[in-house]
Parts: structure tokens; C-alpha cells; sequence
């Protein structure tokens, strides 16, 4: 049997509805009943936050095990959604800044001799 992960996965990136998708996963995952308002629900999540990152929040949710209330999971998956973005944007890194103070350490470095030692004794 496939991995059900790499199956949705590929799944999501081919498909043109992203949230049947996304439904049907987490209704086999999380073992709950496909409705057309999970769609809705999923639909709004794929417009707000894309596809990865609410796949991604129904793994999140999918790790919780104290989840008991499945009737209005949409808050819970939102959040998820949120912490998935601002985690992202932690780590990205403005380039400029980083090719800036490359080109600063260049500088300095110019002029400057370096001696490399030796690695083995006895040679020359």
C-alpha cells in the first residue's frame, strides 16, 4: 500500500480543488465523516494560508491527541495555519542585509595575510 502522505501530497499538488483534497485526507487521517462543509471550511483555508500550509495544519492536528471535539475545527487548524506562517517568515532571511555585510567582511579582510599551517609535521 502506498504512504497516505505521499499519495494526498501529490494528489494536492496536481489537482484544480485543492479542498476536496484536503477533506478527504483529513477524514481518513483523523477517521471522521466527509461533508460539504468541511469542503467550505477546507476552501477557505486553501484561499487564506495556500495548500501546504493546511495540509500541514491537519498534520499538526493530527500529532494533538487530546483533541476530543471535532465539530468546530476550524479555529484549531487556523491557528495551526498562523504558527506554520509565522514560523516561516522567522527564517527567511533579507538578502541584502546578508550580501551587505558580506561585501563589509571582504573589506576588512583585504590587505591581511593569512598563514595556513601546516597540516602534517616533517613536510615542507
Amino acid at each position: 500500500m502506498e504512504n497516505m502522505l505521499k499519495k494526498y501530497q501529490d494528489e494536492l499538488n496536481t489537482t484544480t480543488n485543492p479542498a476536496s483534497v484536503l477533506a478527504r485526507f483529513y477524514c481518513e487521517s483523523l477517521h471522521q465523516t466527509n461533508s460539504v462543509e468541511l469542503i467550505k471550511m477546507f476552501n477557505r483555508l486553501v484561499k487564506m494560508y495556500g495548500r501546504q500550509v493546511s495540509f500541514n495544519s491537519i498534520l499538526s492536528l493530527y500529532d494533538m491527541s487530546s483533541v476530543v471535539d471535532y465539530t468546530n475545527i476550524y479555529p484549531l487548524l487556523a491557528y495551526f495555519c498562523k504558527k506554520e506562517l509565522n514560523k516561516q517568515e522567522s527564517t527567511s532571511v533579507n538578502l541584502s542585509d546578508y550580501i551587505a555585510e558580506r561585501e563589509k567582511q571582504l573589506e576588512s579582510m583585504k590587505g591581511k595575510k593569512f598563514a595556513i599551517p601546516k597540516p602534517f609535521k616533517g613536510e615542507s
